[in-house]
């Protein structure tokens, strides 16, 4: 077995059922380097491939296989492989499509905000980066960028922060959940009865949360982690561990991209504990609080969008609603407020 050198970043733990094998479990992110000086990226958009086809003497019968692996993988992908296989990893990545894509992918935003947006077509055509391009788009669609006086290079950086920092190998918690999510959000705030009360702040504290609301998920519930006695679980005292987790990580992201940085300090504090009550609400666990509180409004028809804590409210209802609702219309949410 080759030697591995583990460059660690966040908890890793090690077994060793064997004397030749070693299983190597980590949450956050960790790259793994092998005596031939490969750098294996443990998550990210791109398929698992093994660049070791691309680098070997070829033999009878393992030309048709290289070259069937190199036609599979876009230019950006294979450029990007090449890389690592000279020893050469590049600090930022490089999302270069052809016009083709590009043009389809700048036509499927023209659809954006529409229940049938399809974030799987959207996500190929963007080559992996779907939730990085569509948030740029919201943030531009909304004028956030030029009302909070965002930095463009300093936004990015923290998108692609966001997005690199689901993992791939989760079946259902990626960036590709995030994104959509982050579009079934833009869908609910451009509901009539709710636009008109948002102001600037709503709307990037709602598309923010909702591309962060599962940030670094390891893939597992709450229970498993208090069960494993995990040190988030520990971190955390057995609350709202994984959502306390999406919040400190996003505002972890926040901080270090210092996209907020030229902002009032209380304004920060205000956004980054706003952004953790949003986040926060998508914790299972607090349905029955939400849905009481909801019917006591309703009963009471007391529920005014004038209210920067009832708007507020309705926001992590709408966070909350992810979980238990089919992403597809719930006009009727609002037909109760005023």
């Amino acid at each position: 077995m080759s030697c591995l050198m583990v460059e660690r970043c966040g908890a890793t733990s090690f077994d060793s059922p064997d004397q030749n094998a070693l299983c190597v479990r980590m949450l956050g992110n960790a790259r793994v380097r092998g005596q031939a000086g490969l750098l294996s990226e443990r998550r990210g958009s791109y398929p698992v491939i093994d660049f070791r086809l691309l680098n070997t003497t070829a033999h009878s019968g393992e030309i048709g296989t290289r070259k069937r692996v190199k036609r599979l993988l876009s230019f950006q992908r294979y450029f990007h492989a090449s890389r690592l296989l000279r020893g050469i990893v590049p600090q930022t990545c490089l999302h270069l499509l052809d016009e083709d894509y590009l043009g389809q992918a700048r036509h499927m935003l023209s659809k954006v905000g529409r229940w049938n947006f399809d974030i799987f077509l959207f996500d190929r055509l963007t080559n992996g980066n779907s939730l990085v391009t569509l948030l740029c788009h919201l943030f531009n669609l909304h004028g956030l960028i030029h009302h909070f006086q965002l930095d463009m290079v300093k936004l990015h950086r923290f998108l692609v922060m966001i997005q690199e920092d689901y993992h791939s190998q989760n079946p259902y918690h990626n960036a590709v959940h995030a994104a959509d999510v982050t579009q079934a959000m833009h869908c609910y705030l451009k509901e009539p009865k709710l636009a008109r009360f948002l102001t600037p702040l709503d709307i990037m504290l709602g598309l923010t949360a909702a591309a962060a609301h599962d940030v670094d998920h390891p893939g597992v519930n709450q229970p498993f982690l208090i069960k494993t006695k995990h040190h988030l679980a520990s971190l955390y005292q057995n609350i709202s561990v994984l959502e306390n987790h999406h919040w400190r990580s996003t505002v972890g992201m926040l901080r270090e991209s210092g996209l907020l940085a030229h902002l009032p300090v209380d304004m920060i504090q205000d956004i980054e504990q706003q952004l953790g009550s949003l986040i926060l609400a998508t914790d299972i666990s607090r349905q029955n609080e939400f849905l009481t509180r909801m019917k006591t409004h309703l009963d009471n028809r007391d529920l005014s969008l004038e209210d920067a804590d009832h708007k507020h409210f309705i926001l992590q209802i709408l966070q909350h609603l992810q979980f238990l609702l089919p992403q597809r219309r719930h006009e009727s949410l609002f037909c109760e407020t005023r």
